[in-house]
Parts: structure tokens; sequence; C-alpha cells
């Protein structure tokens, strides 16, 4: 039997090619118009994304994490690399360039007497503070300890820096006998070096501020570096994340290699702990519209989790800020659109509906035939339902290409250059294309089903009454309701692809409709 429908439809299908041709370009164009409703918006919001992104510093999109650690050691290091690498790091790596991380000592205090300077004349001391030993209250001076030392790591220490003047440090991993002084080698750039007044061999002594085993060490300068790339997004950790802790202090922040701190100066000061510090550099390219949401929520999710197994925890990034802000320009701008689109396609489908109606009248004489041989309505009816059903399926495989290179299309028109610099608009083929192509499928099915119901009850004498005396247009068509509703969805088109919404501007620059 289903041999024989489908044989009998092939016959009416080529016997009507010539109408039934309308009524496939009008299935198909209703298609196209849904699966380009999704091409479209995906296109634009992406667009609208860089947009967004371009108008922010790209420092200010990179996630800057801080985490504390007592004591520093190689366990507890690792304990900190765990919890980043397994949360935010794993979970933002498909939108990063990369990600790096050093970490420093706590801050050690100058072993040395400090200058005497006059009250005010100190940056790192109120003019008035409370008086210390340190002063020299005779002679009106006050002490004035405004330098601090701590040692910093670098990431791959060979390929940031390079060591201009003098030589790489040796780890300080030998621990000397109790009582004896305890050595460090380190490096420092040019511009610390002169400000501490050090070259190649200078000797600094610290001392900590924390309760201890051992109270100081010395720092014996032997190189001096300089940075390979100045531009790298980890050189902000040392100029920015670390400096903004003590702007009004001079640091002399010494780097020495990973083992020194945790296999030589944190096992000599036990109790030390070390600031940790991250960074996250964001690649804007590679953040889609679709996954703004995501990428929100892991942020404050993946800082809600650290915040409670890492110690002085702080997330610091514009970047949620910047996508929730899109994400809600863009709920107001895309709504005025929805009701345009659904617009077209409903006259689409009107049209659809129509040349039905006329390709099911051409065949009312051999549908009354049908009945009067014995062809039952549900049988007559399942030709009909074959037909719109392979209809359908073929403009639901074409539709989503169709719209994938119109969409595509429209930035290179003069009415649409503004949107990508007269460029072809950037377009992917998404699920959700195909999901409103088939949705597409579905009401075209329906609309050419509707008119093959009326016409599965025409009897043979039914149809010659018809037409003897064929039935009036509908009040639709018989004043042109139809193309009026089609001027007026065009126009609003208009009005909100040259405005953005449906808002007109009279000549006194009032607006006379609101969103």
């Amino acid at each position: 039997m289903l041999t024989a429908s489908l044989l009998l439809v092939a016959r009416r299908t080529a016997a009507h090619a010539r109408l039934l041709s309308a009524v496939v370009i009008g299935v198909v164009l209703a298609v196209t118009v849904m699966a380009s409703a999704a091409i479209y918006f995906d296109s634009l919001r992406n667009l609208a994304l860089d947009r967004s992104l371009n108008t922010v510093d790209q420092f200010d999109l990179d996630l800057e994490v801080q985490a504390g650690v007592v004591p520093i050691t190689p366990e507890n290091r690792q304990i900190v690399l765990d919890a980043m690498g397994g949360s935010i790091i794993n979970r933002m790596r498909p939108f990063l360039h990369e990600d790096q991380y050093v970490f420093k000592t706590w801050t050690f205090l100058l072993d040395e007497p400090p200058p005497q300077v006059l009250p005010g004349e100190c940056p790192c001391r109120p003019e008035n503070s409370l008086p210390r030993p340190e002063d020299d209250v005779e002679n009106g001076t006050i002490a004035c300890d405004c330098q601090r030392l701590s040692f910093s790591t670098v990431p791959a220490f060979n390929e940031n820096i390079r060591v201009a003047v003098g030589r790489m440090p040796e780890p300080a991993v030998v621990l000397p006998p109790e009582g004896e002084t305890y050595y460090v080698e380190a490096l420092l750039d040019g511009p610390t070096a002169d400000l501490f007044q050090m070259e190649i061999g200078s000797e600094l002594k610290g001392k900590i501020f924390w309760n201890d085993r051992r109270q100081r060490l010395t720092v014996r300068l032997v190189g001096i570096y300089e940075r390979t790339n100045p531009e790298l997004p980890l050189w902000r950790i040392y100029d920015d994340t670390f400096a903004a802790r003590g702007l009004e202090l001079d640091f002399a922040r010494f780097i020495v290699e990973e083992e020194s701190i945790l296999n030589g100066i944190g096992r000599y000061f036990p109790a030390m702990g070390a600031d940790f510090a991250f960074i996250l550099d964001v690649d804007p390219q590679a953040i889609d519209a679709s996954q703004t949401t995501n990428i929100r929520r892991t942020i404050e999710v993946t800082g809600n989790e650290l915040r409670a197994v890492v110690d002085s925890f702080v997330l610091d990034t514009d970047l949620g800020e910047v996508l929730e802000q899109f994400e809600s320009d863009l709920f107001f701008n895309r709504l005025p659109m929805f009701v345009v689109l659904i617009l077209i396609v409903l006259v689409v489908l009107y049209y659809v509906v129509t040349l039905a109606s006329l390709l099911v009248d051409a065949q009312r004489s051999e549908v009354a035939l049908l009945r009067s041989r014995g062809a039952t309505s549900r049988q007559i009816l399942a030709v009909f339902v074959i037909e719109a059903g392979v209809l359908s399926a073929f403009a639901v495989l074409i539709g989503p290409l169709l719209a994938l290179g119109g969409v595509s299309a429209i930035g290179m028109l003069p009415f649409y250059e503004d949107l990508n610099a007269g460029a072809a608009l950037p377009v992917q083929l998404t699920a959700s294309a195909y999901q409103l192509a088939l949705i597409g499928g579905v009401l075209s099915m329906l609309a050419l089903f509707i008119p093959a119901l009326r016409a599965a009850r025409l009897g043979l004498l039914t149809d010659r009454r018809s037409r003897a005396r064929p039935p009036r247009l509908a009040f639709v068509q018989r004043y042109y309701l139809d193309l009026g509703l089609l001027g007026l969805v065009l126009f609003l088109f208009w009005q909100l692809t040259q405005q953005g919404s449906f808002v007109a501007t009279d000549v006194f620059g009032e607006e006379s409709v609101n969103n």
C-alpha cells in the first residue's frame, strides 16, 4: 500500500510540477527564514560581543587570582596549584592564551639602621605618627625605614629573563650550621639596584617581622637581570599586583629559583608563608556569544569554591561584569527583532497555505474521482501528508544551508555595511539553526495539511457544485489585507535595521513609539 501511495504521489507531483514548484519555494522560504533567525542572531551576538570586549582594556579582561599559604613548603605549593588547576584554570582554559603563576615570600625588614629625617619628610610615616625607639628625639628626627625586601620566582626562568650583568644565582638549598649567617644569592633589576645603591657582590641584610626559629638572613646580589619580553602578562603581577601592597614603600624584589624558596628559605624560616599570584590571559576571540552565561557562572562559582579551600583568595577581573552587561543589552535589543521575524514567518506560512489551497483546488477533480472509485478520506489524506512530509523534509535539509549563505552575504549589502565594515558576516551552522528549521518544516507541513484536510472530504457531487458556483474569496484576500500586512512587516524590519528599535522620531525630535 505504501509503495502504491508513493507511486501515486510521484505521478501527481509530475502532473502539477509548475504549480507545485511555487509551493516548494514557499516551504523552503519559510524554513530558510526560520533558520536565518538563529544564524543571524548568532552572528549579531558575536559581533556585539566583540565590540563589547574591544571597548575594555585587554588587561582588565584577564583573570588575576591571588592566594596565600602558610608555611611555604613543596606540599603546600602543590595544594595551591592543584586547587587552581582543577577548578578555574581547567574550566577557563578554552578561553585563554596562557596561564602562569609566580609566588613571593613574606616581606623582610632591612636589618640596618634606618636614616634619620625630619618629621613629614618620610613617605612611609605620617607626620603625627607615634615615636619609635629608633627615633633621635634630641635632634628632632625620626627613623625612616621605608625599604623592604622579598624573594620572588619567575616562570620559565631562563626564557623570561636574561642576566645583563653578573651571573645566575646558585640555589640556596644548603642551610648553614646554627648560629652562622645564611646567604642567599639572587638577581635584581637595574632600577631597583640603583635605588638601593647595590652592585654585583653587594649584600643586604634582612630580618623577619613574624615569630620564627631564626631571625635574619643576608642577600648577595650576583646579577642584574632584564626582562626578555616586558609585554608579557606575567610582569603585571610584579608591577601591579605585588606592587599595590606597598605603594609608599621601596621594595627590593629579589628573583630566585623556586627551589631556593621551597627547599632553602622556607626551611630556614619554617613559619614563613608565601603569596601566590596567577595570571589567566584571556583570549577574547575564543569567547562565543553562546558561552557568556557559562563563563560568568564559572567565574562566580569557582570563586566561591576556592575561597573555601584557599587562604587569602582574591579574584580580580572585569570579564564577568562586561559579559553581564552584554547579556542585558542583548536581551532588550533582540526582542523587537524576534517580533519582526515571527511576523515574517507568519506571512510566509500564510502564502504557503494560499498556494497549497490553489494546488488542492487544481486537484479537486482528481480527488473527486478517487472518492468515486472507493478511496476513503483517510487514504486521500495520506497522499497529501506524504507529499507535505517530503517537501518539508527537503526544506529542512537545504534551508539552513541557504540561510547560512544568505546571512553571510547580508554584511556586504549597502544597508548593512556598518555591521561588519562591509565584509561578509561571520556565520556558523549551529544546532539551533536546524532546530528552528525543523519548527519551520513542521509549521509548513501543517500549513499544507489544512487545505488537504478540506479536500479529502470532497465528493464528486460537491466538486461539480463548487465548479458551477465558485466560493467567494476570503475577506483578507478580497480587500488585499495580506499585501498590506506584508508591507507593514517589511516597514517594521526596515525601521528595526535602521534604528535598532520600533521608535520613530517626528519633526520635533520626539519619540512617538516606544520599544
